[in-house]
């Protein structure tokens, strides 16, 4: 067969080709792969016996396309002289499919075949995004075509990111207060990690986010007074909720909302130093949680000519704002809370073909 073909003595190849069909494949063997044989039909117009592997298949009917059950044949150069070869002469295999008298349906099914069987195998000479635009063509012009499930569940290629997925974040930025909680705390540097679950277009996420910084003036409690100058930690644990109002291959923007508990304390080494600090505080409170979010992605599966991934890395810039609530528990202590964060972390969403047009 190899030597055959490689002196393009077709009528031998037919005549080989025709031997192994019927005289050594069996229900157990498999004499030739078919990705072979579908090559080979289409470089020796043998169009009649191709096409019987590719009409009306539906997913519970796959024979005899495919028959994952049968003993293999030993590896030869076959495949490589034969895969190699259609690469060099891609063009004009094209050429010779087109000279064809042919039904249109079975002229443009026989080359998006070859253009598959190439991309398959890693040509450079088709590109998925080019695959994916010629069969959506085919699907579309040809819906009753005998060869439409094989063409939309194998050689389209188009994929989706699933429904649900996950991302965490360690991020960093800058926290500032308005009011009479300006006037007490300074400015502080937050820490945090945090989770979030995709659905769709929504978000919801969890984040614990710690803040540090030094009192601008003294508070008194009756347990003691916490002095000017002496470290703080401010705590804000915030469940919120987001919608994406943009999405691009590099870019996701949104807002969010939801709801936080944030209160401050005295550092526990401080408290430490100082037994009277301890029970020293301003209590947890909910309140309600408003900002926006800017991923960046990295290595996003987004992209012309993708290379699909089941996550991405981000960068994300988010600016929250926390609204006055200390004020009807600790007199003087109103005013807002602002921060803005920078984090990197991953988005895990998997990626699936999509199979859209088996819907419709």
């Amino acid at each position: 067969m190899l030597e055959s073909f490689q002196n393009r003595d077709f009528e031998k190849v037919k005549s080989v080709l025709h031997y192994l069909e019927t005289e050594v494949e069996d229900e157990n063997y498999l004499a030739i792969y078919n990705s072979e044989k579908w090559l080979l039909y289409l470089w020796t117009g043998k169009y009649n016996m191709l096409f019987p592997y590719f009409r009306n298949l539906s997913g519970n009917n796959l024979t005899p396309a495919f028959q994952p059950f049968k003993i293999s044949p030993p590896d030869d150069l076959l495949s490589k002289v034969l895969f190699n070869k259609t690469d060099e002469e891609y063009e004009s295999l094209l050429s010779s499919i087109d000279a064809t008298d042919l039904p249109p349906p079975e002229k443009e099914f026989s080359k998006i075949l070859l253009k598959w069987q190439l991309y398959i195998t890693g040509s450079q000479k088709v590109s998925e995004k080019e695959l994916n635009i010629e069969s959506n063509n085919y699907l579309n012009k040809f819906p009753d075509s005998d060869f439409f499930y094989f063409t939309a569940v194998f050689i389209n290629q188009e994929k989706r990111l699933t429904k649900g997925g996950l991302a965490f974040e360690f991020f960093s930025g800058y926290g500032l207060y308005t009011g009479g909680l300006k006037n007490t705390f300074g400015d502080h540097v937050p820490f945090g990690v945090a989770f979030d679950y995709y659905r769709n277009k929504w978000v919801f996420s969890f984040r614990d986010h710690i803040g540090f910084g030094k009192l601008d003036q003294d508070i008194v409690q009756q347990k003691g007074t916490w002095k000017k100058g002496e470290k703080f930690n401010q705590l804000i644990i915030e469940l919120s909720a987001g919608r994406e109002i943009f999405d691009n291959h590099r870019f996701k923007i949104g807002p969010f909302a939801g709801v936080s508990f944030t209160g401050f304390e005295v550092p526990t080494k401080l408290s430490n130093d100082r037994p009277e600090l301890k029970g020293v505080k301003l209590k947890y409170r909910p309140v309600t949680t408003l900002g926006f979010n800017i991923d960046i992605k990295l290595n996003s599966p987004y992209t012309d000519n993708p290379i699909w991934k089941d996550g991405y890395g981000i960068v994300r810039l988010r600016a929250g704002f926390l609204p006055s609530h200390f004020e009807k528990k600790y007199d003087g202590m109103n005013g807002n809370i602002f921060y803005f964060t920078l984090g990197l972390g991953g988005v895990a969403r998997r990626v699936v073909r999509k199979y859209h047009y088996l819907n419709k």
